[in-house]
């Protein structure tokens, strides 16, 4: 049985990207639309491809959430579009099974006439240009009319745009009336009906889900290893307590969707230098909230609780429904520890980590008092070097990436041609 259907994984990206800003969540799904018209008027029959192409046009702009322009749309869509682009094309080359397709991310802003400027061979610019254009047609939809678009496109015909791609939108356009599909809303019906026939592997999915998580953990330095450690003590700690092998693996997906829902959370507050403000602590607190509304009805309610209740307590004074120990699974309470030692072991923005015997101390501290479950601590504390010599061997894999993508970034940076992206920005 799959722990998360391949029909749930574009709805729970959408939800999380959703959750922060549905501007470009929606200008994503809308942009893979077009690609998935276009691709079926191409005659594209490759699955892997015609998927693939699909996936990267909803996740083109998730390098916005690594900038510090994401409140000025037109900025990074018209102006300065490299930053985006080059973050988007690390995090999916970094992060996801989409490595071989994020090229067509990187220069998706590329106009056709200056194709001979960059250094990619033709087969991926083909794609790139179909990204570029899909992207265009929903900026010029939202803000423009059909007519506009339209004279535009053919304008542009192998100066902005491949004709290739022109003439297979305008067919698509002239038969599908996709441009008032789009105005309307009618696309993400027929759109989640295609996702709904498309597979995903196993590790495909986690590849997708996994991104999203590191991605959201990325926008703060000091959250860049508090999933991967909160997965890795998990994992551990199902295995030691011996938590059969397919309850390990709903544990594993708790653990790696727990904070989500902090896309949501102002990033000032998640690196503020000190103790929380009373308001800035109830702001914090809704990342679990925001967690659950993204994962409900598209992932199984036992994953979905144990991600959402890593901070309840069983004295009943966690938050945020204030459960109780009989209400709390072992799955919960081992997520629920695992995400506390995290939190305990890693710098933060307002705290030094913590060396063993501090968190053995508090954790002993919290059992004791009937916080968290006694069984999963004493399992922690007897066994500590062990689990998180392995939630250190994964985490320095993690970090490793996130200390290497400022150096890729200005690297790419200074590589790429000037003014390659120049004519991207006619209106």
């Amino acid at each position: 049985m799959e722990v998360i259907a391949s029909s749930n994984i574009l709805q729970i990206v959408r939800r999380t990207l959703n959750a922060m800003d549905n501007r470009v969540a929606d200008h994503g799904v809308r942009v893979a639309y077009i690609a998935y018209k276009m691709l079926q008027y191409s005659q594209e029959t490759e699955r892997r491809t015609f998927t693939n192409i699909i996936f990267a046009g909803l996740l083109h702009d998730v390098g916005a959430y690594k900038t510090d322009n994401i409140d000025h749309m037109s900025t990074f869509e018209n102006q300065d579009t490299w930053p985006h682009s080059i973050y988007g094309y690390l995090f999916l080359k970094s992060f996801s099974y989409l490595e071989e397709n994020a090229d067509i991310v990187l220069y998706h802003h590329i106009p056709y006439c200056n194709y001979k400027k960059a250094p990619l061979n033709l087969p991926d610019l083909h794609y790139a240009g179909l990204l570029c254009l899909a992207d265009k047609v929903d900026n010029m939809t939202v803000y423009g009319t059909c007519t506009v678009c339209k004279n535009h496109l053919e304008q542009n015909k192998n100066i902005l745009y491949a004709a290739q791609w022109v003439n297979l939108f305008l067919q698509a356009e002239a038969e599908e009336h996709i441009i008032e599909k789009l105005k309307s809303g009618a696309y993400l019906k027929e759109f989640n009906t295609a996702v709904e026939q498309m597979h995903f592997t196993a590790q495909e999915k986690n590849s997708l889900l996994s991104m999203i998580a590191y991605e959201i953990d990325f926008r703060s330095e000091f959250m860049v290893l508090h999933t991967v450690t909160t997965v890795n003590v998990s994992r551990r700690l199902a295995e030691l307590l011996q938590v059969e092998p397919a309850q390990q693996e709903k544990i594993y997906y708790g653990a790696l969707l727990h904070d989500i829902g902090k896309i949501k959370t102002p990033t000032e507050i998640l690196e503020k230098p000190g103790r929380l403000t009373d308001t800035e602590m109830q702001i914090m607190r809704q990342h679990v909230v925001a967690t659950a509304d993204i994962l409900e009805g598209y992932i199984e309610e036992d994953i979905r609780n144990i991600a959402c209740n890593h901070h309840e307590r069983l004295d009943g004074k966690g938050y945020p429904r204030g459960l109780t120990g009989e209400q709390l699974t072992l799955s919960d309470c081992i997520v629920m520890v695992s995400d506390l030692v995290s939190a305990l072991t890693r710098k933060s923005s307002y705290k030094e980590a913590f060396d063993k015997q501090t968190v053995c101390s508090i954790l002993r501290q919290e059992s004791d008092s009937g916080r968290i479950c006694k069984k999963t601590s004493d399992m922690m504390i007897n066994n500590f070097d062990d689990i998180m010599a392995t939630a250190e061997e994964y985490g320095s894999r993690i970090f490793g990436i996130y200390a290497g993508l400022k150096q890729q970034y200005e690297a790419l940076r200074k590589s790429l041609p000037e003014n390659l992206a120049q004519h991207a920005k006619v209106s």
